[in-house]
């Protein structure tokens, strides 16, 4: 009974993930060990950690016999270290590549069976799962975006990094933990679990500007408002993750993009064309700057902006003499050709404050700046 906990986890995550539970645990049901280092203080114990209950972590000496173990609350731990093997330069490699499903298939098996004991202080594991429940994020999300068949394939592939996300959640002592969590909601969205991702984000902190969740939290809302149909307030939440965040590349791609999308919504054409060029010429080896240059090349076809813009709005970013549909049909015939590195911050910025300004067109004054920490958006 005292591995109970830990043994219904991983044949729970095992079956949804779709491997078989020969792989990961013996027909006996008894979850495999973990080899770990677990510090109690300044005292080390190595160990392999056979299950948990509640508070408690279960555990025998390192090459201990099976069926006898020693427990600890969770709370006497103060550093833990998980051993396993993992080819860091093949996932880096997948994950520099964009390829989701390469990176989390050598990233999850590794995960699995360490997802019981991630709320141990200070481990080594939670990267490595943060990594998987992403990566198989994105590949649920380029699944979904291929239509078709791969729509149910995508719903279940979100279903099953949402499972993983969930179980780093768990992780409080680091904010990876609370990263895990907005995604887990992310993944509700995507599936159009609009009530329970609702309430889970209504449940979240809202984290102060500067935090390194603060961007994917905004981002979380504003892709929630835009699932509802509610553009004005996605475009006021996803303005928030790009102005205001630390310009994190996990997120701020995204929600510039979703600006993109609600200024089209809006028929603020000339907007989400700067929008889009901007993420084709600041990420051009991304699957945002690909969609960017689909985008680019209907709001051409469709002459939506061939006029010149009354506004001179255009004077803030790309000065007053310089055309940017000719920019963007030159961006789209070199579209092979690598783009030049922008300037690190001060390209980034810039770009933000285009999506400031052009949100002050719909309404006189600044952004509302986030609430302070503890408020509801």
């Amino acid at each position: 009974m005292k591995a109970l906990r830990s043994t219904t986890l991983i044949l729970a995550m095992t079956a949804v993930l779709g491997f078989p539970r020969s792989s990961v645990a013996q027909t006996s049901a008894v979850p495999p060990a973990v080899q770990a280092k677990l510090m109690f203080g300044k005292d080390e114990k190595e160990v392999d950690l056979v299950g948990r209950d509640k508070g408690m972590v279960f555990y025998r000496p390192r090459g201990g016999l099976e069926g006898a173990s020693l427990s600890a609350k969770l709370a006497e731990i103060t550093e833990g270290e998980f051993v396993f093997e993992l080819d860091g330069d093949a996932v880096s490699k997948a994950l520099m590549a964009e390829d989701w499903p390469a990176a989390a298939g050598l990233l999850t098996p590794v995960a699995i069976p360490l997802l019981p004991y991630l709320d141990i202080p200070q481990n080594n594991g939670v990267t490595i799962a943060l990594q998987a429940g992403q990566s198989m994020m994105k590949s649920a999300r380029k699944l979904m975006l291929a239509g078709g068949v791969n729509m149910e394939r995508g719903t279940n592939a979100y279903v099953r990094a949402r499972q993983v996300l969930k179980a780093v959640g768990a992780a409080e002592w680091t904010p990876d933990g609370e990263l895990a969590r907005l995604n887990a909601i992310q993944c509700l969205i995507a599936i159009g679990d609009l009530k329970r991702a609702a309430k889970e984000l209504e449940e979240a902190r809202v984290p102060d500007q500067g935090d390194e969740c603060f961007g994917l939290y905004w981002l979380a809302q504003a892709q929630l408002h835009y699932a509802r149909g509610k553009t004005r307030s996605a475009m006021d939440a996803a303005v928030k993750s790009v102005v205001f965040d630390n310009k994190n590349i996990e997120t701020f791609p995204e929600a510039l993009f979703m600006t993109g999308r609600c200024y089209e919504d809006l028929l603020e054409w000339y907007r989400a064309r700067d929008v889009y060029y901007e993420i084709a010429r600041l990420f051009p080896a991304t699957s945002h700057a690909a969609i960017a240059r689909e985008k680019l090349k209907y709001l051409i076809e469709k002459k939506v902006t061939k006029e010149k813009e009354k506004s001179e709005i255009e004077s803030v970013f790309f000065g007053l003499d310089e055309d940017v549909n000719a920019k963007v049909q030159t961006l789209l015939k070199s579209a092979d050709t690598k783009a030049p590195e922008p300037s690190d911050d001060e390209a980034i910025e810039d770009v933000s404050e285009v999506v400031k300004e052009g949100k002050k067109t719909e309404a006189d004054g600044e952004p509302d700046a986030p609430p302070k920490a503890g408020g509801r958006p």
